[in-house]
């Protein structure tokens, strides 16, 4: 038998290929824990048409939590791909037709105050965060995301 974590797929060399999840939506987020939030800028129909949200590299990345929220209660649909060295392991579509808060990498804790709690997601050298909308709109989503460069 292996004698480290690592040599057992522990940690180590190991790196996410896959993030089998949809989006888990809250009505209200009152707390994310230190984030970097930012608006969609303009935005062109269609969830083909990626933009870049986040493109970062090191020696380790590690992604802690990933959601959105739309600014009104518009129907659209918001697409978000999310690619860990290379390989995209989250690509998934919501309906939007509310303000709720959706996350794609995070877990939502509901109480009497929901909060998003960190769900490390760790690369080896890269992670790259893309997003689409189905309407042409500008600055109509909200995006908040923590990550760390090792």
């Amino acid at each position: 038998m292996s004698g480290t974590l690592s040599e057992m797929g522990f940690g180590g060399g190991s790196r996410v290929t896959s993030l089998p999840c949809g989006f888990s939506a809250a009505s209200g987020i009152l707390s994310l824990g230190p984030a970097i939030t930012t608006l969609s800028g303009a935005t062109l129909a269609g969830t083909s048409n990626l933009k870049t949200l986040l493109n970062v590299t090191g020696s380790r990345v590690r992604l802690n939590a990933l959601k959105f929220q739309a600014a009104d209660a518009t129907a659209r649909n918001v697409r978000v791909v999310i690619t860990i060295d290379g390989v995209v392991v989250f690509d998934n579509t919501a309906a939007c037709a509310d303000t709720n808060h959706r996350a794609a990498v995070g877990v939502v804790k509901s109480d009497t105050n929901s909060s998003l709690l960190f769900q490390p997601v760790d690369a080896l050298n890269s992670v790259k965060i893309e997003f689409g909308c189905s309407l042409a709109e500008t600055d109509k989503l909200s995006f908040s995301y923590n990550y760390e460069v090792r």
